[in-house]
């Protein structure tokens, strides 16, 4: 049934006829090297930029990812004892980073690999399960207090819920001539809102923050728009 099927529809073809036991068998293969499937009709997502959004400078160059995108480890570890929840969202931010080089040589390592905190980095997740963002918390203009709360010393406001996250792109803290790229958030929820904020809406993320001209450095809240329980956009609060 399935071997006709696949041969009406052109996927599969026949190669060779032999005699088994007086039997005729036919082996059959594959009629192309690849193949293309379309389930329904393509919706419009997103616009991808021809030219490198702002947020992304300094972490793609001539095409090329100069960064290393860290991830908290999906194992216990640190001193909370947590584990990152954040790789699916890495996936999205990996594609959309993707669309801009010109070589697919995107690395992911997790913070407990990571050897050179001053290099160039995309740090995602929160400081509780990325040590990298631990480290650097406490230098950021839009940090975490010791009870979690996103705190802006831009704006002085305070931010709590775990769908706020941060998105910025700064001078790494350890080293001023590299940069780092933080998507960030209280939970998974706080950090996949950060990342669909740059991959929906890049160019005003790629802006200053509005209550100081020196950093690209944003709080954004997720949100539900479709009512399917599933961040699918975001506010930017600052």
């Amino acid at each position: 049934y399935h071997i006709k099927k696949l041969s009406k529809m052109k996927i599969i073809k026949p190669t060779r006829k032999i005699f088994v036991g007086g039997i005729k068998a036919t082996y059959f293969s594959l009629s192309s090297d690849a193949f293309f499937f379309k389930v329904r009709e393509f919706k419009r997502i997103i616009k991808i930029p021809q030219k490198l959004p702002k947020i992304l400078k300094g972490i793609i160059e001539n095409g090329n990812l100069i960064s290393k995108i860290v991830v908290g480890s999906p194992i216990s570890h640190g001193d909370f004892g947590t584990f990152s929840r954040d790789i699916e969202s890495v996936s999205d931010l990996s594609l959309f980073i993707g669309s801009f080089l010109e070589v697919p040589n995107i690395a992911t390592i997790r913070d407990t690999m990571v050897k050179n905190i001053k290099q160039n980095l995309i740090i995602v997740g929160g400081p509780r399960v990325n040590g990298i963002m631990k480290k650097m918390n406490s230098k950021l203009p839009i940090f975490f207090d010791k009870n979690w709360k996103i705190v802006s010393a831009l704006s002085g406001k305070t931010y709590s819920g775990d769908n706020i996250g941060i998105i910025m792109n700064i001078e790494n803290p350890f080293i001023k001539k590299n940069r780092v790229l933080i998507v960030s958030g209280k939970s998974h929820r706080g950090t996949k809102s950060s990342i669909i904020s740059l991959i929906k809406h890049f160019e005003k993320i790629g802006e200053k923050n509005k209550f100081s001209k020196k950093y690209i450095a944003h709080v954004v809240r997720g949100m539900d728009k479709d009512y399917d329980g599933i961040i699918d956009d975001v506010e930017i609060l600052e």
